[in-house]
Order: C-alpha cells, then structure tokens, then sequence
C-alpha cells in the first residue's frame, strides 16, 4: 500500500470519528492504515494519531451528557480499542478505568451493570503491567469489596470457586495492591496522576446528566 493511500486511510478514519462513527468499520480501517505503514513512517503515524485521537476524545465526552449509560459505555469501549491499536496505553487504560468506574457508580440502580471482583482484579494486574501501581492499588481495594459483596450474596458462586474459597481469593488481591502501594518510583506517581486525573474528569463530563 503507497503512503498516498495510507494517508488517505487516516483520514478516512479520522473523519469517520468527527462524524461520529464509533463502530467496527472504524477500527478496521484504523487497523489497515496501521498495518500498511512503512516502519520508517509509523511512528509519525502514531504520534499524530495518538494526539488527534485524545483531542477528539475530550470533545466527545463531552457531548455525551444526556446520553444513555450504555451509549457512554460503548463510546468509552470503541476508544479504548482505537488507542489500544495505536499503542497509546496510558489512554486505554483511562478509558476503561473510566468504564468501570461508571458502570460502579450506575450498578446502585442497575444491578446487571455491577463490576464483577474479577474484572477489577484483571484491571489491576494489567495496571501494574504498564506501570500505574497507584491505579493497581485502588482496582484492588474494589476488588476487595467485590469479593466481600459476592461471598455475602453467593457464599457458593462459581466465580471464585475452583479450589479457592474467598478467604484465599482476597488474600492473593491483598499481596496484588500491598505489591502495588510499594511501587512508589516518582516516575510512576507522575503517570498515575496524570490517568487518575484524566479518568477523574471525563467521568465527571459522561455522568454529569445523571
């Protein structure tokens, strides 16, 4: 595929989210113009993907006062994909502590919407992987109290069955966040302000309607 033509793909996909487009054909073509991309030409891509991408995504959160809790969530799903796929983690990582955090808050009137102990415990780990233990250490507390919640409702769920009872399961989270609040390097603070911060306001914009 010729630059000419890559270019033309980003563009396409860019105008695509300006109209408001967050479905699977944008993601593919984002994925295609990603791929094509010369070695020499990707990180230029990227980076300009990237910046555009979080620009629009502020405006778009901010358009979606008013919007249903579902439509905010599949919104905050599309562009943790789409910056998953220009490997701007820090942002993915935003979008979905966002998600969880607004299906949290909206599980008190709508129970099908609650975020499982498991959930957070993945979010955690994946957290620690990329370096945001501060963001590690908070997904484990509400984890905690999922595990808690859980073994009150369903003393028998499957869920944290397989040979390990609660006892043990909120023990193993507890080492995860005591690992996570030992992880103090200045250099991860400053990530996982940035991502509080950033997860802290877009929520605020997308529940601001309710």
């Amino acid at each position: 595929m010729s630059e000419s033509t890559i270019a033309d793909q980003s563009y396409l996909f860019l105008n695509r989210i300006q109209d408001r487009r967050f479905d699977e054909e944008s993601l593919r073509i984002l994925e295609l113009s990603l791929v094509a991309t010369s070695a020499k030409s990707f990180s230029d891509l990227r980076s300009g993907l990237r910046d555009l991408m979080r620009s629009e995504s502020s405006v778009v959160f901010g358009e979606l006062t008013g919007e249903s809790v579902v439509a905010k969530l599949s919104v905050l799903e599309f562009f943790a994909r789409a910056f998953a796929l220009i490997g701007d983690t820090e942002s993915c990582l935003a979008m979905k502590y966002e998600a969880l955090t607004l299906r949290e808050i909206k599980s008190r009137n709508c129970l099908w919407l609650r975020v499982s102990h498991s959930e957070w415990i993945d979010f955690a780990v994946q957290s620690m992987e990329h370096g945001f233990p501060c963001i590690a250490r908070k997904a484990s507390e509400n984890a905690l109290l999922g595990l808690k919640r859980d073994s009150l409702i369903e003393p028998t769920s499957e869920e944290y069955s397989e040979n390990l009872d609660a006892a043990a399961a909120a023990e193993n989270v507890r080492r995860l966040r005591d690992s996570a609040a030992s992880s103090t390097s200045s250099h991860s603070g400053t990530r996982c302000r940035v991502l509080e911060e950033q997860g802290t306001q877009d929520t605020k914009q997308t529940d601001s309607a309710h």
